[in-house]
């Protein structure tokens, strides 16, 4: 599950970094085409952000299974 959430993060990481450097390409879009330009690139923003949560939410969760996983075992010290 780490590495998997390693591969979401990257992969965010990815479509943000590719999404802003395609903005700041001198494209000369109008009327129609602007607007879904526009609206394509917020959806690859708002993919990235999911990318990058679900793949932080993924990592902690395995953190969080390996150190349960390396507690001792309890102790059950009841008087029968």
């Amino acid at each position: 599950m780490k590495r998997l959430g390693q591969f979401f993060l990257t992969l965010g990481l990815v479509v943000g970094i590719g999404t802003a450097a395609a903005l700041w390409l001198p494209w000369q879009l109008s009327g129609f085409a602007w607007l879904l330009g526009v609206g394509v690139a917020k959806l690859a923003f708002a993919g990235s952000l999911g990318l990058l949560g679900a793949g932080a939410v993924m990592r902690r969760l395995a953190a969080r299974s390996e150190a349960i996983g390396a507690l001792p075992a309890p102790v059950d010290d009841t008087p029968v």
